[in-house]
């Protein structure tokens, strides 16, 4: 509303009762979860997308953690990228989660709902952050993009990121970089660390080679932009 809509929406009566749900991890609507003490590397394919391991562990385990605290529903993961999605999928599959967890891109997700959302950036060290999350870049869906991300989760919305490489490579007056200021201001603050301490794996190698033999959605674009899958 603040970032998109300059403040013009408004809270629908019913959801000023609504009971604050505790999900194992945070009672705050909205929690930073930050890996830039990890330093996570970030992957480029050869199709121009991307994919993180650290953070798709972060995302898994953290999702993980929440469905053990919650009786029903589902928690959403959402990621701008087909691959990441894919990997996170596959160790979602491998820990028994599939059924309790909603994995996306985010234009997948366009018109879904769920009351826990993480939203993965993705983005780390190795390259430089994508057009599709910098709005400030010519022919960028960076607001689109962003603008669902974060208006998909009901109650509670983590944001999974490497605060400080996005900031150091994003435009200041980009729309991402307002949100992660936002959130460094507003939101409740864990360090990943206190999620996954390492980036080793014994299952590394499995994840790698699904992710690499799945085929890569047709009309991903080179640059990195919007795409449908």
């Amino acid at each position: 509303n603040h970032f998109f809509y300059w403040g013009i929406l408004k809270d629908d009566p019913s959801t000023e009762n609504r009971s604050r749900l505790n999900d194992g991890v945070s009672e705050s609507p909205l929690v930073l979860v930050e890996t830039a003490a990890m330093n996570p590397w970030c992957s480029r394919l050869s199709t121009g997308s991307r994919f993180n391991l650290y953070n798709a562990l972060v995302c898994a385990t953290l999702a993980r953690r929440i469905v053990q605290n919650i009786p029903d529903g589902r928690v959403g993961i959402l990621t701008p990228y087909g691959p990441q999605a894919r990997l996170i999928n596959k160790i979602a599959k491998d820990w028994g989660l599939s059924d309790r967890l909603r994995i996306s891109t985010i234009h997948q997700f366009q018109g879904g709902e769920e009351k826990i959302i993480i939203f993965d950036t993705t983005e780390g060290m190795g390259t430089k952050v994508a057009p599709m999350l910098d709005d400030t870049k010519h022919d960028s869906d960076a607001r689109l993009v962003l603008n669902v991300a974060i208006t998909r989760a009901e109650s509670r919305l983590y944001l999974v990121a490497h605060t400080r490489h996005l900031l150091a490579d994003l435009h200041r007056g980009s729309a991402l970089s307002h949100i992660i200021r936002y959130f460094q201001q507003e939101a409740e603050k864990r360090e990943s660390e206190t999620l996954v301490d390492n980036y080793f794996t014994t299952d590394f190698e499995r994840w790698a080679g699904a992710l690499m033999t799945t085929a890569a959605p047709p009309k991903e674009p080179v640059s990195g932009e919007l795409f449908t899958e």
